[in-house]
């Protein structure tokens, strides 16, 4: 089973510190006990961010393991 780590921001109007709508999802892995950068991603806010995660997981890195995700 493969570990995979994400963090969900909304994004925010510059000029008015209100939400847009979106959100970023940034992915890391764990190797050698340090936390490792795979992808930031743009979707909206009203979306799953872990369904969003898995499918960019199954898709783009690894289609064929088991996957367990931890939200930071």
């Amino acid at each position: 089973m493969k570990k995979f780590y994400y963090i969900v921001r909304p994004q925010l109007e510059e000029d008015f510190k209100e939400r847009n709508g979106w959100k970023d999802i940034s992915v890391y892995k764990l190797e050698d006990d340090d936390l490792v950068h795979i992808v930031t991603f743009a979707t909206e806010l009203e979306n799953d961010s872990q369904k969003d995660v898995l499918e960019f997981i199954y898709r783009d890195v690894m289609a064929d393991e088991t996957i367990k995700l931890v939200e930071l």
